[in-house]
């Protein structure tokens, strides 16, 4: 006769790593772990009668996920979402990283559907390894100060995990802020951008998603270049069609017009409209109202089809700023001027504009020049607001969630994200079981 199930179970077994054989059987197949850990529960832990303690599957933990544990929550993505990790152990200070959890179901359901949409051989194959793009291409770059690298990347059952170079004062997207920043603090970070640019272009590589939410800031407040999940490289067979986040899309892309000898101008596309964002405070193709989303989607792209972008009235703008935008953003790529990276790895066009007169690219490459906002030293993102809350410990099994500060441990903002009601009164029922 089977036991008695108790009407908390589903409770019981959200936080305690103890499972029958049974029971790991099942939880092993939803959470796709390859085997769960099975020990005897300590003394201080009270497991319901019908819940037994098997020793038939050994105790193992994946030792490259044991290597860290996870602090916090700083973003969401398509595919999975990106965690402030720290190395163990903490006898020493411990080296933050970025981790990128892919969700392998989603990327099964998207190569399912792009399948389906055209199905021929090559793009079956195109499409079941769009999930190794970003590996592949950060792990054959050099280092480079201004694109965050790839440290180490892994993948279990569920997730596919890739460890990276972490900008721990946010994105360029977060400092803006629908500001407008002075003439001096957009010429220092329009170059960061360009150097970034022309380091990827000298490499073979177009990034085709710049905008402000995929540049981050490091601790000496320069920036780097982060997601390189639409990237292709320029002598890639693949489509040139429409690719990023639409308000920074070239119009060739929308058009479909893009030539293998321009390609990269789609990049200084996005970077003009990055300029112009950062200058004005606003999107430079924004969507205006409309009755449905498709409408809003279509209105856009017809703004960017037709250049039709305007400058904030009663305000004063740099000249030199404002002619270097209006010459980036036209139509025809080769009316523009700074939309080829040339074969020396160098936008000499960009570089001899009048607005970069006073401008040492070579010390900024190097690092030399003291950035215009350098962010407070001592940040601790475990004494911090937990804006985004940390993952459930079943969306990256194996990490060891860290337990939010004191002050914050029964605050519901700071805990697990997109809580359920029925979760709440279950978020810290013991604190040895709040580890997975």
């Amino acid at each position: 006769m089977s036991p008695i199930r108790p009407k908390n179970l589903k409770t019981v077994k959200k936080y305690s790593p103890y499972y029958s054989g049974e029971e790991a059987e099942r939880i092993r197949r939803r959470i796709g772990q390859k085997q769960v850990p099975i020990a005897p529960p300590p003394e201080s832990t009270t497991l319901h009668p019908s819940i037994h303690v098997s020793s038939e599957i050994p105790q193992v933990t994946p030792s490259w996920l044991a290597r860290y544990e996870c602090i916090r929550s700083i973003g969401k993505g398509s595919f999975g979402e990106v965690v402030v990790i720290r190395r163990k152990p903490l006898s020493r200070p411990p080296t933050l990283f970025a981790a990128k959890i892919s969700r392998k179901m989603l990327h099964r359901r998207y190569e399912k559907m792009s399948i389906n949409a055209i199905r021929t051989k090559q793009n079956t194959a195109q499409r079941k390894d769009d999930k190794n793009v970003e590996r592949r291409i950060l792990a054959s770059l050099p280092w480079s100060p201004f694109i965050a690298g790839i440290v180490n990347a892994f993948d279990d059952s569920r997730n596919l995990y890739q460890v990276l170079e972490l900008g721990i004062h946010g994105t360029l997207h977060q400092y803006i802020h629908h500001r407008s920043l002075s003439p001096e603090h957009c010429r220092f970070y329009f170059i960061n951008i360009a150097l970034a640019l022309e380091f990827l272009h000298s490499h073979g590589i177009i990034h085709r998603d710049l905008k402000p939410e995929n540049i981050v800031m490091g601790a000496d407040g320069y920036l780097m270049l982060t997601d390189f999940g639409n990237s292709q490289r320029v002598d890639s067979d693949n489509l040139w069609d429409e690719m990023g986040t639409l308000h920074y899309v070239a119009p060739e892309c929308i058009l479909n017009t893009v030539r293998k000898e321009c390609v990269t101008a789609t990049d200084w596309w996005s970077a003009a409209c990055i300029l112009f964002e950062m200058a004005a405070g606003k999107l430079a193709f924004p969507l205006r109202r409309a009755n449905n989303d498709v409408e809003a989607l279509t209105n856009c792209r017809t703004q960017i089809k037709n250049v039709a972008y305007r400058w904030p009235r009663r305000t004063a703008f740099h000249p030199d700023l404002r002619d270097l935008v209006d010459r980036m953003l036209v139509l025809e790529v080769e009316k523009r001027i700074a939309s080829v990276t040339d074969d020396t790895g160098m936008n000499t066009q960009l570089r001899s504009h009048s607005f970069f007169q006073e401008s040492d690219w070579k010390d900024i490459k190097e690092q030399r020049i003291l950035a215009p906002y350098v962010p407070p030293s001592g940040c601790d993102p475990t004494q911090e607001w937990l804006e985004n809350g940390v993952p459930w410990p079943e969306e990256a099994p194996g990490f060891t969630i860290v337990k939010p500060p004191i002050g914050q441990t029964y605050d519901i903002r700071t805990t697990y994200k997109n809580f359920a009601p029925e979760r709440q009164a279950h978020l810290f029922p013991e604190p040895e079981l709040f580890y997975y």
